[in-house]
C-alpha cells in the first residue's frame, strides 16, 4: 500500500464508497518538533504533496536499512526502542518529549508502563 499515495487511496475509497479506519498513533497529539519520529512524519507528509514520487523512493531506501539488536540492551517501555544503558530513564528521549508535552487528563498509561515508572521512582528515592 505504500507504493500508492494518500490522495489515491482517498480516491479509491470514495469511488467505491469504502471507510477508511485510521488508528491514531500515542504520539498524534503531540505538535511535530515532538520526537524525531513525528518530525520525519511531517516532513514525508509535506513533501508528498509536492513530490509523491518521492516519498516512494524514501520508503524503499528505508527497506533496505537494517537495526542491529543488542539482546542486553534497555528497552523504552512506551515504544520499545533501545534506551542507553548508561542512563536511568525507563523511556526513550522522543517519549519522554511526548509524555511531557501531552497535556490531555484523560490518557492513561497501561498498568504495566504505571508500574514501571513507580518501581523506578521507588528506586530513586530510597
Amino acid at each position: 500500500m505504500r507504493e500508492f499515495p494518500s490522495q489515491e487511496i482517498a480516491t479509491f475509497c470514495v469511488l467505491f464508497n469504502l471507510t477508511m479506519a485510521t488508528t491514531p498513533s500515542f504520539t498524534a497529539m503531540t505538535h511535530e518538533k515532538a520526537s524525531i519520529d513525528r518530525l520525519t512524519q511531517a516532513f514525508i507528509v509535506g513533501l508528498q504533496q509536492d513530490f509523491p514520487s518521492t516519498v516512494n523512493a524514501i520508503f524503499r531506501t528505508g527497506d533496505k536499512l537494517t537495526l542491529t539488536t543488542d539482546s542486553g540492551s534497555r528497552r523504552c517501555h512506551l515504544c520499545a526502542v533501545p534506551v542507553d544503558d548508561s542512563s536511568n530513564e525507563v523511556f526513550c528521549y522522543g517519549c519522554q518529549l511526548t509524555v511531557k508535552d501531552i497535556h490531555c487528563k484523560d490518557i492513561k498509561l497501561p498498568p504495566c508502563v504505571q508500574q514501571d515508572l513507580r518501581d523506578h521512582i521507588t528506586d530513586h528515592l530510597l
